[in-house]
């Protein structure tokens, strides 16, 4: 999958959440998507193009400030995304529970395509005692 056909999964998946009211997750993707769509600008490509990505930006991150004050208001639970980058070293699983734990949370829920070694969930196990929860 390309830069472009991610950040068009990305805002469409935050809109599906926009609609249903979900505004922490709805300004996450839109946050992520935008992103991948600014990079896309930097690639070389005709002025029309330019503008056109230029005008879905601006609409978005328009939308993204309405969200952002919804969100802040919303009783929704926190959304905290932490993208981490191939070859990154030292992301232990204390270093990326360590905020979200500080606010005595019920539930944590982690999407992680990559935890499947029998390590990493051992891993993850043992800070999860740590913290006491």
């Amino acid at each position: 999958m390309d830069m472009l056909d991610e950040a068009e999964q990305t805002l469409n998946a935050g809109r599906v959440k926009d609609e249903e009211g979900k505004f922490a997750e709805a300004f996450a993707l839109y946050q992520h998507g935008l992103e991948k769509l600014m990079e896309k600008l930097k690639q070389p490509m005709s002025s029309e193009k330019k503008e056109y990505y230029k005008n879905i930006i601006t609409d978005y991150m328009a939308r993204a400030e309405v969200i952002k004050k919804k969100k802040d208001t919303a009783t929704e639970p926190l959304v905290q995304e932490i993208r981490i980058q191939n070859e990154d070293t030292g992301w232990t699983f204390r270093r990326i529970l360590a905020k979200p734990m500080a606010d005595s949370p019920t539930h944590i829920r982690i999407q992680d395509p990559y935890l499947h070694a029998r390590h990493q969930v051992t891993g993850f196990k043992g800070n999860r005692m740590q913290f006491g929860t």
